[in-house]
């Protein structure tokens, strides 16, 4: 069964910050070229765009809520990514959303939401704060635009994300999923965790989504990371290929036999 992660005061607003191997990984995993547009979403202590800023990549646009974190005016705004009016479209966009339960949510977070269009045409008060930015991130994709995030898994299955995984299937299809399920990636929170990797298509695709599973409930390493990502061998790994999920059902991360 999967934990859910607990927030308590000193973080109001679900932040969990990354590990420099996952962002490194994630990164590893999109096709992009060195003049793509990309934005993050929540940009906490700025580990991806200073990342992509690394890898040579330059057209970077980042949001933060919280000011007491990155302070990089040449790529990032201080502000709600969520309340935001923003007239581009990106190639990729990359991160790790915020996670709260609706209950846990502060009162001006709560009030962004209940104002907010696209909160109330497909979300409710049962839902979690992380849902509209996987949302909205895909509304601001190019056709063809990636969107690699880290989120915990619980999404995939649950009723009331339903009209999120019905949007996703509408517009776009999976191109890979890694499934760390509950192996310790943030600290102080214990989560099935996965990274996606979705592509925004007009275009119904019916390729497989590779589905990566890696079971050991220890630390990553670098070691680790790398044979995932040339799908070597290795304990605890298992390497599949499933369809593309469906509208209306719970999506599974388990073989198409089973």
């Amino acid at each position: 069964m999967t934990k859910a992660i607990s927030i308590n005061n000193k973080n109001k607003y679900g932040q969990y910050f990354t590990p420099q191997l996952i962002v490194d990984y994630m990164l590893s995993i999109s096709n992009i070229h060195k003049n793509s547009l990309i934005l993050e979403p929540s940009s906490g202590h700025g580990i991806f765009i200073d990342t992509l800023k690394k890898n040579g990549f330059c057209n970077i646009i980042g949001y933060e809520i919280d000011k007491e974190l990155y302070q990089n005016q040449n790529f990032v705004l201080n502000k709600s990514f969520i309340s935001t009016e923003i007239n581009e479209e990106f190639d990729l966009i990359i991160g790790n959303p915020p996670y709260i339960r609706w209950k846990n949510l502060e009162e001006e977070l709560k009030e962004e939401l209940k104002n907010h269009s696209l909160w109330n045409k497909y979300f409710n008060s049962l839902c979690d704060y992380s849902y509209i930015f996987i949302l909205k991130s895909i509304e601001l994709l190019k056709n063809g635009g990636e969107l690699i995030f880290i989120t915990p898994e619980y999404w995939l299955n649950t009723k009331h994300s339903l009209r999120l995984r019905n949007y996703m299937v509408q517009n776009g299809y999976f191109e890979q999923i890694t499934h760390f399920n509950e192996t310790p990636i943030f600290e102080k929170a214990t989560v099935s965790t996965i990274i996606f990797k979705y592509i925004k298509s007009k275009d119904k695709n019916n390729s497989k989504i590779k589905l990566i599973k890696y079971y050991a409930n220890r630390k990553l390493t670098n070691e680790i990371i790398e044979n995932i990502k040339n799908k070597v061998n290795q304990k605890d790994t298992i390497y599949l290929e499933i369809d593309q999920f469906e509208e209306d059902k719970r999506w599974l991360l388990i073989s198409d036999e089973i």
